[in-house]
């Protein structure tokens, strides 16, 4: 799905983002200068749609980190397709993440299960053996295609208590 700037508004916003696109787990913007690929993992599923007197914009907010949040707009846009734009983009979000705590369901409780057969072992628990708990997590990881820092948002609870102290 593919939102372009009106050929007038893009004589009039310069070097500014124009096109936003929405991929398959990402949301790409363009500009004369430059392309931004947004992967769903750094976006916090959040878009804002301002009505302006003649075109709209769009605003691409992600995560925050350390009490900032970087977002991204997208300026000279129809406004109705603009609206349109975000509640499907919202959607195709909500549905990738809903996918990703599914996966983080299914998993957690393997994960929890095995950490706590590790910490109640009557005798001194080995490297090796904590070493392999924690090697076979992060291939699961990489299996779901999920960080462990996308994990702490989605289920930072839960998530927590697997981390060392």
């Amino acid at each position: 799905m593919l939102l372009t700037a009106t050929p007038t508004a893009e004589i009039f916003t310069q070097h500014e983002f124009r096109t936003i696109e929405l991929q398959s787990h990402c949301l790409v913007l363009h500009s004369v200068r430059a392309e931004v690929r947004i992967p769903f993992c750094e976006w916090s599923g959040k878009l804002s749609v301002k009505r302006g007197l003649i075109w709209s914009s769009i605003t691409v907010h992600a995560h925050e980190s350390d009490d900032k949040q970087v977002c991204w707009v997208v300026q000279g846009l129809p406004w109705q397709e603009a609206q349109y734009f975000a509640k499907q983009a919202v959607t195709v979000y909500q549905n990738w993440h809903r996918e990703q705590s599914a996966m983080l369901k299914t998993y957690l409780p393997k994960w929890e299960q095995e950490l706590a057969r590790l910490r109640t072992l009557p005798q001194f628990l080995p490297h090796s053996m904590m070493t392999g708990w924690v090697d076979g997590v992060n291939s699961q990881f990489l299996e779901m295609n999920m960080s462990i820092s996308e994990a702490m948002r989605t289920m930072p609870n839960r998530i927590q208590k697997l981390l060392p102290c």
